[in-house]
């Protein structure tokens, strides 16, 4: 979750910044009002890009970056349990904590529990 926080941080900035690619015109509809309207400029800040390709490759970005840190964090899980499950000489607790006595309630004796 870190990571991807990390991640979003320049994401969400430049993707505001390609988004935000316009100016704004006073009373562009004829009204009478001083409204100033939002109109969006078809340029980009790189030349000979056009801005919709930059927004799907800000898309693509984000999918792609989001699913690779889940993946990682999907192989420490997997690699974590692989070395403790193969794991030559597990450690003595671990052998001592499958066994439990218990005690019967009808007889008073104690049982070994597996």
């Amino acid at each position: 979750v870190a990571a991807l926080m990390l991640f979003l941080v320049p994401w969400m900035y430049y993707l505001c910044y390609t988004q935000a690619q316009g100016h704004f015109e006073g009373n562009k509809y004829g009204n009478t009002s001083e409204t100033q309207v939002w109109v969006w400029d078809n340029t980009s800040p790189v030349e000979g890009v056009d801005s919709n390709q930059i927004q799907v490759f800000m898309m693509f970005c984000y999918f792609w970056t989001s699913e690779f840190i889940s993946a990682i964090g999907q192989l420490v899980l997997a690699l974590t349990f692989v070395l403790w499950y193969f794991a030559e000489n597990p450690p003595a607790e671990t052998i001592e904590k499958t066994t439990t006595k218990v005690k019967d309630p009808e007889t008073g004796e104690e049982k070994e529990v597996t």
